[in-house]
């Protein structure tokens, strides 16, 4: 609490879009600090299940007009309803499978990873529009009107077109600028490919014995060296990692290993195992 001498009080309300407001004290004496104190805490009150609102600070003013915190605004904060939503999402979420959660994290990054593209685009868009119309105002200096009027509503809807395509370009090169940082300092194409990949690994538990085998695990037989050379090549491509060879039987088992077993048959050709 700040011991600053204060002849009068004022409630500023922050908005988490930046915006403040000065809360009308209309019908309280400015100058009493109890019955300040008390608004304060009825406002509080009032505004608690506000989800636009970040913070409620309590001010004072002194003689000279400076303006101070009687209570930090980090201290006197409203609770945060971004802590709020994220509790109530926890409490409502933290039974479910945690594949269907990390599904909607994927389709939330991919939808960043698209609103990059998009607002990139829409910017360069709002460049073009840009230079036409200035190119258009130039031109406007050689047009003849009719009458003074057409003229001012020649302008003026000129001047409203630059004026809106303005206020979109600034909001599309924001919008740019905020996800090629948050791509860049995030790593968020990393952590996509991650999800993607774990999202395949795990998908293998699901599996049944049979249906496991049946995917990762191929029986060949061949007749000649010509034909288990081509076996050898197709199972490659279909990153088959693993063969085992009898060569007495003519026969052939590709194997894809899958998960931490993956890491360890992680090479760039085939590993080729002659057996009995």
């Amino acid at each position: 609490m700040s011991k600053t001498k204060c002849i009068k009080y004022q409630i500023i309300i922050t908005y988490i879009n930046g915006d403040k407001e000065n809360v009308s004290c209309s019908n309280i004496d400015v100058s009493n600090f109890k019955a300040m104190k008390e608004f304060y805490d009825t406002v509080k009150e009032k505004y608690k299940n506000n989800k636009t609102i970040a913070t409620i600070g309590f001010k004072g003013i002194t003689r000279n007009g400076d303006i101070v915190d009687i209570w930090r605004e980090k201290e006197i904060n409203v609770v945060s309803n971004i802590e709020k939503e994220q509790e109530e999402y926890i409490e409502k979420n933290k039974d479910r499978d945690v594949r269907e959660i990390t599904k909607e994290i994927s389709f939330a990054l991919n939808c960043l990873k698209e609103m990059k593209v998009y607002h990139n685009n829409k910017l360069s868009e709002c460049d073009l529009e840009r230079s036409i119309l200035l190119h258009e105002t130039e031109l406007s200096n050689n047009k003849v009107f009719d009458s003074q009027q057409e003229q001012d509503e020649y302008e003026k809807e000129l001047f409203n077109k630059l004026k809106q395509n303005e206020i979109d370009r600034r909001f599309y090169k924001q919008t740019t600028s905020d996800l090629q940082s948050m791509f860049g300092k995030l790593k968020i194409e990393d952590i996509i490919n991650s999800i993607n990949m774990w999202v395949d690994n795990r998908a293998t538990f699901d599996k049944s014995p049979e249906e496991f085998h049946e995917d990762n695990k191929k029986t060949e037989f061949y007749k000649n060296d010509m034909e288990r050379l081509n076996y050898i090549s197709k199972y490659e491509k279909m990153k088959y990692d693993t063969v085992f060879w009898y060569k007495k039987k003519r026969k052939l088992v590709f194997v894809k290993h899958v998960g931490k077993g993956k890491k360890k048959y992680n090479q760039a050709s085939i590993q080729i195992k002659e057996m009995k």
